[in-house]
């Protein structure tokens, strides 16, 4: 049974881990976003990380996203973002907002969800996100 607000999914391949940068020491996960729709905005979209809960043998997934203590970002102008001080873990990037059925996730060509790993002190550089929104 899944809990309310958390969703099964198939998921991809973690992305690699991110290099160490002297710069960005905190854990953070930062890019930017381009909407794939042809009349897409790009300023002021909400951005949310769904933590991801394995199960104990590793073969089943679930996330979990809390509007009230996920992690959560929204675009600038350009379409630049910047999640910081997040908890180490893996996570699913959602675009929108998720209180309304108007929020997609990033996922790849095939539709397989994009797993974002987190390390302690790595930032994570996603470059451009893609959702059609």
């Amino acid at each position: 049974m899944v809990a309310p607000g958390t969703s099964t999914s198939t998921l991809q391949s973690p992305i690699p881990e991110a290099t160490k940068s002297p710069a960005s020491p905190a854990p953070s996960v930062s890019g930017t976003f381009r909407n794939g729709k042809a009349d897409g905005a790009k300023a002021n979209i909400k951005l949310f990380l769904a933590k991801i809960y394995y199960s104990a043998d590793g073969t089943n997934a679930v996330f979990g996203l809390d509007i009230r203590t996920s992690p959560r970002a929204t675009t600038t102008g350009s379409g630049q973002f910047n999640f910081i001080n997040v908890e180490p873990g893996d996570y699913v990037l959602f675009v929108g907002d998720p209180t309304f059925s108007g929020s997609v996730r990033y996922s790849d060509a095939k539709g397989n969800d994009v797993i974002i790993r987190v390390r302690p002190n790595q930032p994570v550089i996603l470059g451009e996100v893609v959702v059609a929104y």
